[in-house]
């Protein structure tokens, strides 16, 4: 074994040396590696910004669901209507006073015959007092005159009734005895005295005559007394109707609307008082679009809302259509309708502004969503329908309308998703969205 040299494994190292398999041709493997492991962490961080780009550049909107159920179809009027009433009254003054009472302000209800104000009374009723006087004494003189009247009657009659038959007896003895003395069967003492006894008969008939024309005389008396009595009592009338204008009272129920007096200031008449409207049957005057004219039929249902109520809908009926479109310069063509309102509804008054829509139709069990995101572009009525991450324009068919909501006939299904942010102008076909509803 002398002289015997062992070899080196390999030539320039010796056993001790670190030994790597890398060197040489996997040095390029190691260095590929690395270019790979970059390439990735660039795509990944490339990926993540364009990811956050996107993000930014999705549009936030909301959205609502087409549902299925029960949908009015509604005619609006084209403005405001205002509230008015059948009845309403300027009350007025019929005579001169100070107001003594006042009984009333603006915004009271009042019954029929209530007292709207008194005035001051004391002249008023020292005038009926002195017409009662004047007619008792009047009847008074009227009870004396009848019976007079009766008293004199009763004895005048019987005097005349005996007086003309007295007469009568004694002119037929009177022509007896003349015939008798002309042909010589009685004497001429008897014949005068026959027309002794004619003569004072006469005298008698002529005193009762006369005692009857008193009689007329005495029905003349009482004529006028009656007269007189009758005059005192539209005396005494008169006096009361001037005691009864110094309280004025509601010709009817209703609102006071207007009290333009004070207690204690003098009135004349023919002074507006107050003003009171009859509430009972209150209307809405409002005007219709022509086009929607042919939907509008009496009788339908109205639905009325007010700005002075902004969470109460009130209820009507359409009770007049004018058959006449007008046709303003400038101004739309429209008809005008009255609604009626239901009778003793709260807290409506006149002047109030209002609202109607007129229920033209119904449908039950329909799709419907709010009319609030339908256009209308080129003819063609679409929505923005969210899909997939993107708004996409759907066309759409309507049925039944109002101002709140709209029934689909085609093009959407239930459960679909309709953008309501429409005010947006990034909103367009096939743009990404981010549905933020609260």
């Amino acid at each position: 074994m002398a002289g015997f040299r062992r070899r080196p494994l390999l030539s320039g190292r010796s056993i001790g040396e670190d030994w790597d398999p890398f060197r040489g041709g996997a040095t390029e493997m190691r260095r590929s590696f690395k270019w790979v492991m970059g390439f990735l962490v660039l795509a990944l961080a490339g990926y993540a910004s364009y990811s956050s780009y996107q993000k930014k550049q999705m549009l936030p909107v909301k959205v609502v669901a087409v549902q299925r159920g029960d949908i009015l179809e509604t005619v609006s009027a084209t403005s405001s209507g205002t509230i008015e009433s059948d009845k309403e009254v300027e009350i007025s003054a019929q005579t001169s006073g100070r107001i003594e009472k006042l009984y009333i302000k603006e915004g009271d209800s009042i019954e029929a015959g209530k007292p709207l104000l008194q005035l001051e009374q004391r002249e008023a009723l020292a005038q009926v007092q002195l017409a009662r006087a004047n007619l008792l004494s009047a009847e008074a003189r009227l009870r004396e005159a009848r019976a007079s009247y009766r008293m004199r009657k009763e004895l005048t009659q019987p005097q005349l009734d005996e007086a003309r038959a007295n007469l009568q007896h004694a002119e037929t003895t009177l022509n007896r005895l003349r015939n008798l003395y002309t042909q010589g069967i009685t004497s001429k003492d008897k014949l005068d005295e026959a027309e002794r006894g004619y003569m004072v008969a006469k005298a008698q008939y002529e005193t009762a005559v006369a005692n009857k024309s008193q009689i007329h005389m005495k029905e003349q008396e009482v004529a006028s007394a009656q007269a007189l009595v009758e005059q005192m009592k539209a005396s005494l009338a008169v006096a009361e109707i001037g005691l009864g204008h110094t309280v004025i009272t509601a010709p009817f129920s209703g609102l006071v609307t207007e009290v333009p007096v004070e207690q204690g200031e003098f009135i004349t008449p023919g002074k507006p008082v107050a003003t009171l409207v009859d509430i009972s049957n209150l209307y809405i005057r409002a005007t219709i679009d022509e086009a929607d004219v042919r939907k509008v039929k009496l009788g339908q249902d109205v639905r009325v809302t007010l700005d002075a109520f902004p969470n109460k809908t009130f209820h009507g009926v359409l009770s007049e259509i004018s058959p006449v479109v007008s046709a303003q310069k400038l101004e739309s063509r429209t008809s005008k309708v009255k609604v009626r309102l239901d009778p003793g509804t709260d807290g409506l008054m006149p002047g109030l502004s209002a609202d109607i829509e007129v229920i033209v139709g119904r449908g039950e069990k329909v799709l419907y969503i709010p009319t609030a995101v339908i256009m209308e572009r080129e003819g063609k009525r679409t929505v923005f329908v969210a899909k997939e991450g993107k708004a996409g324009r759907q066309e759409v068919k309507i049925g039944l309308s109002n101002w709140d909501y709209t029934e689909i006939l085609e093009g959407l299904r239930e459960g679909d998703q309709v953008v309501t942010t429409l005010d947006d102008p990034a909103l367009k076909d096939r743009k990404p969205i981010k549905i933020e509803n609260d």
